[in-house]
């Protein structure tokens, strides 16, 4: 008989085999798996190669066409030099053979003057009939000869103005721009100003989660720059998934300019021209290019789907305005939406924020190293969440992880000089001042461009504007640090530059590097000796410039020009000594980094004082901020003290007790 140890030694074994076989087993899969992952990337290598042969090709394709436009421009003024050559050639022999015929009759009155008698018997008045003849002769070619306009070379607008997105786009979901369509809809109940305009992108396809991380939209209206607010809760994909609602406030009449984007490529009947009449009015005027055909549509349905979606016809879209400024990538609708970070809380609240999510350490003596920081300025966070961060004083730029782990170091076109200020830009790309220039780069941290710098003296702050202009402080002392740290070159005022003495704001096109405007602050700087304008924030249409000089804040509404000035020099509430970094949350509310008093402060959006931050640990000379709009996190960097750079999350809304 077998015992009850060998029966359990037997279901023991039993089981140890079944383990070792479900062990096994797994083990064969991932093998499979890592063979397959190993296929997948092969294919993604091939992938990269065969687009990459493809855009170059392209590419080859646009040069050649490129060279051979260049090459007729370079041949027609070839023939033009030639025929007004040709034509100076013979004018010039049409004066030689006047010269010629003149110089006979030159010589005999030269000898008949000199002989009394051969002067006496000379016919002077047939000379004189000859001569008028001749020279009567010579002024009737030169009447004749017609002068050459000057012919200068234009170059065509639609290429000085060329986009990335005008070369071609990666197809990074389903379907294409041309699969979905632009259309109007609207209650006759609601018809004019003081209403809601309603908008609809319908496609036959679906708007899949792909297709929503790559289309955006904006509004604006025609003569503004200003971009319109939509109505968020009203903004939301149909439930069948084939339309996407976008509504918008009508204040008051005009031409409103709908544009939606996939990939950066305008979909069928974008920008849409949206006519708002006046008040006496009952309906909406619709304006599309003669070449498209604006199809009669119906509201689209929330609820249930679209029984018969507009076709989309194949059209030739109409010529694309500049980039427009992106509002926001559409969403799907959601019952609970997370409320935005509200600074105030953090000092009504009475808390200590203590919750430190990422801590880079600052560089000394003995500790040092391309994951520690020394003195660090500027920053700014990727759309990938990795954080670039300005080393200053070591004249590096460096890349960290979302978890504070060192990522890389930025490359840049021109050696770094001291660099500070940065910026994340709406097209991922990030920009970095230095004392020599301004560089773009792409998320990854490859250099792509510099700024034109002809009219830039020394500027401080970078900022995106609503227009998606980018927009820095330019200072002109008289002087300007250029070809490297230490060297001092004059300083001569550009043709349309900022006057020396003076302090202006610049504003760049971001894609071509070119100023666009110049804004001057003189009205708005009290005293020019003590000023020092150096940080830059955007909110909603305004600017926030932080003088560290004057210990103030200035708000400079774009629209009305109109400037508020908050704050004095001191240490109490509403005071500064040396403001740096400026964050602005959902509510409009400041955080403002006071680096002498070593602390962070509280301002509401008019410029009143609410609190002073506990921060564990506290700011140490506090320069830069930067705030994660998706987390609420804020990102602290500290000129002083053991931590140069301090993440701590505040939560959405209410901050972590």
């Amino acid at each position: 008989f077998t015992s009850t140890r060998d029966i359990n030694s037997i279901k023991c074994k039993m089981q140890l085999h079944e383990v070792v076989t479900k062990m096994q087993a797994r083990l064969l899969l991932n093998d499979q798996l890592i063979k397959q992952l190993e296929k997948e990337r092969e294919d993604v290598m091939s992938w990269q190669s065969e687009e990459q042969r493809k855009i170059e090709k392209h590419f080859q394709d646009v040069l050649k066409r490129l060279e051979t436009a260049r090459n007729s421009v370079l041949s027609q003024v070839e023939k033009e030099a030639k025929k007004r050559q040709d034509a100076l050639d013979l004018k010039e022999q049409r004066i030689n053979s006047a010269c010629l015929a003149l110089s006979p009759e030159l010589i005999t009155i030269q000898q008949v003057m000199m002989d009394k008698r051969k002067m006496a018997e000379y016919d002077v008045s047939g000379c004189w009939d000859r001569v008028k003849t001749l020279l009567a002769g010579q002024d009737e070619q030169e009447n004749d000869d017609k002068k050459f306009l000057p012919a200068p070379f234009i170059p065509s607008p639609s290429l000085s103005k060329l986009k990335k997105v005008d070369f071609g786009f990666l197809q990074l979901a389903e379907f294409l721009p041309q699969d979905f369509l632009l259309i109007l809809t609207f209650s006759p109940s609601s018809p004019g100003p003081g209403s809601l305009a309603t908008c609809s992108v319908v496609t036959p396809m679906q708007f899949s989660s792909k297709v929503q991380a790559n289309i955006q939209f904006s509004i604006k209206q025609q003569g503004s720059k200003t971009t319109v607010p939509f109505c968020r809760e009203e903004c939301q994909v149909a439930e069948d998934g084939k339309s996407f609602q976008i509504v918008f406030p009508v204040s008051k009449p005009g031409v409103f300019l709908v544009t939606v984007l996939l990939y950066g490529q305008h979909v069928q009947h974008s920008p849409l021209s949206v006519h708002v009449l006046g008040t006496n009015t009952n309906k909406y005027g619709i304006s599309t290019p003669p070449s498209i055909s604006l199809p009669t549509a119906t509201p689209p349905s929330t609820t249930s789907p679209s029984p018969n979606p507009p076709k989309l016809v194949s059209s030739q879209l109409p010529s694309k305005p500049r980039q427009p400024n992106i509002v926001t990538h559409i969403r799907k609708n959601s019952p609970e939406q997370q409320p935005g970070t509200d600074f105030l809380l953090l000092v009504s609240a009475g808390c200590v924020v203590e919750d430190v999510t990422m801590k880079i350490p600052a560089a000394t003596e003995k500790k040092c190293g391309k994951s520690t920081l020394t003195m660090p300025i500027g920053m700014c966070i990727l759309h990938n969440k990795e954080v670039a961060v300005a080393s200053t004083f070591e004249d590096q730029v460096k890349i960290f992880s979302s978890t504070g782990k060192f990522v890389k170091q930025v490359k840049p076109g021109t050696p770094f000089n001291h660099p500070s200020d940065m910026l994340t830009l709406r097209s991922g790309e990030f920009v970095v001042r230095d004392d020599a220039s301004i560089q773009f780069f792409t998320a990854e941290g490859k250099y792509i461009r510099a700024l034109d710098t002809t009219h830039i003296n020394k500027c401080y702050g970078m900022t995106e504007d609503e227009s998606g202009l980018l927009v820095t402080i330019n200072e002109n002392k008289g002087t300007a640090w250029r070809r490297g740290k230490g060297k001092k070159e004059e300083m001569k005022v550009a043709d349309g530059g900022t006057a020396i003495g003076e302090t202006d704001l610049l504003f760049f096109d971001v894609e071509t590097g070119h100023l666009v405007k110049r804004m001057e602050m003189a009205d708005i700087i009290k005293d020019k000796q003590r000023s020092k304008c150096r940080f830059l924030t955007s909110w909603q249409g305004k600017l926030l410039i932080t003088d560290l000089g004057m210990d103030c804040v200035y708000t400079l509404d774009l629209a009305t020009k109109g400037v508020a000035v908050c704050g004095k020099t001191g240490s109490g509430p509403g005071c500064f000594s040396d403001p740096a970094g400026l964050v602005v949350d959902s509510k409009g509310n400041w955080l403002v980094a006071d680096s002498r008093n070593h602390r962070l402060c509280v301002y509401t959006g008019q410029g009143g004082w609410v609190g002073e931050v506990r921060l564990r640990p506290g700011a140490r000379r506090p320069s830069g901020l930067a705030m994660d709009k998706d987390t609420g996190d804020v990102y602290l960097l500290n000129l002083q003290g053991k931590w140069a750079l301090v993440r701590y999350s505040i939560g959405v809304g209410v901050p972590r007790m």
